[in-house]
């Protein structure tokens, strides 16, 4: 039997992909293991309860040339590759072969979470600054009907984007430090 789940791969990928992790095996734990990625859906397979446990790493392009190198590696260590988003790829292994441990490159995922980090920034200074020059110029030129919610809708949404980059460089420091 085959289960397939819609979810947001942005608030769940792009942010934490730790996260990921934990909901996978999670959903291993209550007897359903990721075969697949289509269209937007994660699809699962039925399995024993914690039959699996699933690892995400993450390829840069310039490690696309050891790609085949680390699919080998990953089969000699009894994983299986089940699938790819991006830059991500998926891997299971039986529980009852013992840990399963991907040492994905700290400096990789430092790198990944300073450029999500730098879209955020940006996107948080453009309304930010949207929000505040609209602000100005219709105070300046007395524009008695203008409607302040458009600029509070701006104002939140850049402390929200403020907020999300702002998580990712404090995870990009922990990353460094260990």
């Amino acid at each position: 039997m085959t289960k397939k789940i819609r979810r947001s791969m942005f608030k769940h990928m792009f942010l934490d992909f730790e996260k990921e992790e934990e909901w996978l095996n999670a959903m291993s734990k209550d007897g359903y293991a990721l075969r697949n990625f289509e269209n937007g859906y994660y699809v699962f397979e039925t399995c024993e309860p914690g039959e699996y446990t699933f690892q995400i790493s993450l390829f840069q392009q310039d490690d696309k040339d050891n790609e085949d190198m680390f699919l080998q590696s990953m089969k000699k260590d009894k994983a299986t590759f089940v699938t790819s988003i991006h830059n991500w790829y998926y891997f299971r292994k039986k529980s009852s072969l013992g840990d399963f441990s991907i040492n994905t490159d700290l400096e990789a995922k430092s790198r990944y979470y300073k450029k999500i980090s730098f879209v955020w920034y940006s996107l948080a200074v453009i309304c930010l600054l949207f929000a505040i020059i609209d602000f100005v110029v219709v105070t300046t030129m007395n524009i008695a009907d203008q409607d302040y919610l458009f600029n509070l809708f701006f104002l939140i949404l850049g402390l929200i984007f403020l907020l999300i980059a702002y998580s990712l460089t404090k995870k990009v420091k922990r990353l460094k430090s260990k």
